[in-house]
């Protein structure tokens, strides 16, 4: 049997996970035996300033669907009124559209919602990134729900695998072929520290630090961690501290307005809006560790042996190593830890760091196992396995 007319769908939430999803995207984007289209919900910015060629529109893509939900996010009814237009309006996508296959990753309420969608309509579904655990976050639960309705899994690393397995998945249909994301440093162009000085008007200083700080959608707090935090990454006026912005979850605008405000204020702060996955890694080859508690200072940022300072719960649960220090809300806790990652004897100890999310050949070994779903008719029909 031909592939000829067989329809992916691959869905992305936001410019964050599309930069894991990318490679992936454009090598599917080029097989001629397979109709691959994208649909991008809310957060992306197509039209991104200061790059005549971003993330997604360097894909070529001549097939792709954008939309567009309201951006007010600031309490749990923001959340459910464009998780409801999101639902009819990827409903109305799927009616119309005939797919064989949805391939999503990770654990946005975006991806839940698109998930369940797709079951109704009987669309099978390969989920990419389940199994984690990040406990600060109620993306636990939506990542697990998104497992159960998924037909295919492909996880980063062999304990998401075996969580995968216990939540009673088919055996056949698991797989650990690795992080898309380290295979994405590995394709990532270098860049000189004064090209990077020029393109995002800073001065690298004696030490740089890339800050991300997402909202724990668990707790009601985050407007006050935050200030907690750079009231701690304050202390050290020598250093450069840059911040990107938090994801679009519950509580971001606020935590935004607070970065902003510090931002204008500190020479040695600068605010980037967005940095995209390909020039984060650029970033990340001259920096002197991530500060934070983004799920990329424990899954990507070891390969580059750098330290992380984790903050908070948001990754509790997650698999770290020892380039990441975990740390509570106290500013000695968090001082001390950034004095340790910047330590010349830490970073020492990460030159023989293996990052466990790596295995060779991720893209290219989850693509025939796609390839392979789609020569046979897919059952959506689901039931537990021992």
């Amino acid at each position: 049997m031909t592939l000829y007319k067989k329809n992916i769908c691959i869905i992305s939430s936001s410019r964050a996970e599309f930069g894991i999803i990318r490679n992936l995207a454009k090598s599917l984007i080029k097989l001629k035996s397979i109709n691959t289209e994208v649909v991008l919900i809310g957060s992306h910015n197509i039209h991104t300033r200061n790059k005549s060629v971003n993330e997604i529109n360097d894909l070529n893509i001549k097939k792709f669907h954008q939309i567009n939900l309201p951006n007010k996010n600031d309490l749990p009814n923001d959340i459910l009124n464009r998780s409801s237009l999101l639902l009819k309006k990827i409903a109305k996508l799927f009616k119309k559209k005939k797919y064989n296959l949805l391939l999503v990753l990770g654990d946005r309420y975006e991806i839940l919602i698109t998930s369940y969608a797709a079951v109704l309509h009987k669309i099978p579904i390969a989920h990419l990134s389940g199994g984690d655990e990040t406990l600060g976050s109620y993306d636990n639960q939506f990542r697990n729900a998104i497992t159960k309705f998924s037909n295919f899994h492909f996880a980063t690393n062999e304990l998401s695998k075996k969580r995968i397995l216990k939540m009673g998945e088919n055996k056949k249909k698991v797989y650990n072929f690795g992080s898309l994301s380290i295979q994405n440093i590995k394709e990532t162009p270098k860049i000189s520290k004064i090209l990077l000085e020029e393109e995002y008007k800073i001065k690298f200083k004696k030490k740089i630090f890339i800050v991300t700080y997402h909202p724990e959608t668990l707790s009601t707090d985050s407007d006050k961690k935050i200030s907690l935090i750079l009231e701690s990454i304050n202390y050290f006026k020598d250093y450069f501290f840059i911040f990107t912005s938090p994801n679009n979850d519950e509580g971001a605008n606020k935590i935004k307005k607070i970065i902003l405000k510090y931002a204008r204020t500190r020479k040695n702060f600068k605010y980037i809006k967005s940095l995209g996955q390909k020039n984060y890694f650029k970033f990340l080859m001259h920096v002197d560790g991530v500060i934070g508690n983004s799920s990329s200072g424990v899954h990507e940022v070891p390969s580059f042996k750098i330290g992380t300072v984790n903050i908070g719960n948001r990754q509790l649960g997650r698999q770290k190593i020892n380039s990441v220090i975990n740390v509570n809300y106290t500013k000695k806790d968090i001082i001390r830890a950034i004095k340790k990652i910047s330590s010349t004897k830490f970073k020492n100890k990460l030159k023989q760091t293996i990052n466990p999310y790596e295995r060779k050949n991720t893209k290219q070994n989850i693509i025939k196992k796609l390839i392979s779903f789609l020569k046979k008719d897919i059952s959506t029909v689901k039931k537990f396995y021992e």
